[in-house]
């Protein structure tokens, strides 16, 4: 019954419609997860889990279309889509 109970606000809130596609990135958001991402590998030394090196991003790759990295980011090991919206997990809020 309570499944059934989410369900429904679920759909009164969006009232019918798709949900919203992800916004953009800010330019501070970017830099934010950049300096993350040199914090932990250049001083704290931990280095991402990567499977495949196809999965490690490239500003050479032809699906990138932004602008080149600053030379302080040149050597991180970034994920491939690292700069795209709405790809990380939420975290599940508890009560």
């Amino acid at each position: 019954m309570m499944a059934e109970t989410q369900g429904k606000k679920n759909n009164a809130t969006n009232h019918g419609f798709p949900s919203k596609p992800p916004r953009h990135y800010t330019e501070y958001n970017l830099f934010f997860q950049l300096e993350r991402e040199y914090i932990l590998q250049k001083i704290f030394d931990v280095k991402p889990q990567v499977k495949h090196t196809d999965d490690i991003f490239d500003t050479m790759k032809s699906t990138y279309s932004g602008p080149p990295l600053p030379k302080r980011y040149d050597d991180l090991i970034l994920m491939k889509d690292w700069y795209i919206p709405g790809n990380r997990k939420r975290r599940k809020h508890k009560k």
